[in-house]
């Protein structure tokens, strides 16, 4: 009996490497589409025929005949489902509601100072990433909630001159918010930033207080 040396089972990759060689490449050739079974192989002009080719094709060939799902939903979706779980499923709806009570603090801060500022709910939005669930920014002040790959929630927040900056900081010393809160690193100044985000993000998540 012959014995392959790579699977404890005999013959068995010899019996794969045949139901490939006659069922699955066959299969695949007929996909093919006829354009591309006419380019030689050796031609000279054979890479720039394929980028025409695959430019001019509505969907690739593994694609149109073997659709991929889109893979992956938000962050904060997988940790719902973490039932066994339940300490951290609290400490995370803990961190949601406190995150959301320096919100309402703020605006009524600002209330009637005619400030601009940026509001999106992100937990039905996939736009922006997995990670990202709402997102809060003002000329002074940033607060933005994720859902990290651990399923744990995470703040990153930011002030700028902001005159409300102390009492922001009180409360974040206190639970839940003292150990999941994060300084953000902006790239440019937080001005810069803040023109930015009203410059490219939609009209309906601008606001006025």
């Amino acid at each position: 009996m012959w014995l392959n040396p790579f699977n404890s089972v005999p013959g068995k990759s010899f019996r794969k490497a045949r139901y490939y060689r006659l069922r699955v490449v066959p299969t695949l050739a007929k996909l093919l589409s006829p354009k591309l079974q006419t380019i030689p192989i050796h031609s000279p002009n054979h890479q720039q025929q394929m980028r025409e080719l695959k430019a001019n094709s509505p969907k690739p060939i593994l694609e149109t005949h073997y659709p991929i799902q889109q893979r992956g939903s938000k962050r904060w979706v997988a940790a719902q489902r973490q039932a066994p779980f339940r300490q951290k499923l609290m400490h995370n709806n803990n961190v949601e509601a406190a995150y959301h009570r320096i919100i309402a603090i703020v605006k009524k801060t600002i209330a009637g100072q005619l400030i601009t500022y940026y509001e999106k709910d992100m937990k039905r939005d996939r736009s922006e990433g997995l990670y990202g669930m709402h997102s809060f920014i003002t000329p002074n002040f940033y607060w933005r909630l994720e859902c990290d790959l651990c399923c744990d929630y995470q703040i990153i927040y930011g002030f700028h001159n902001c005159p409300y900056e102390e009492e922001i900081m009180k409360l974040m010393r206190a639970y839940p918010l003292d150990r999941v809160s994060t300084p953000k690193l902006f790239q440019s100044d937080f001005n810069t930033f803040y023109e930015n985000v009203l410059k490219l993000q939609d009209k309906q998540f601008i606001f006025t207080s």
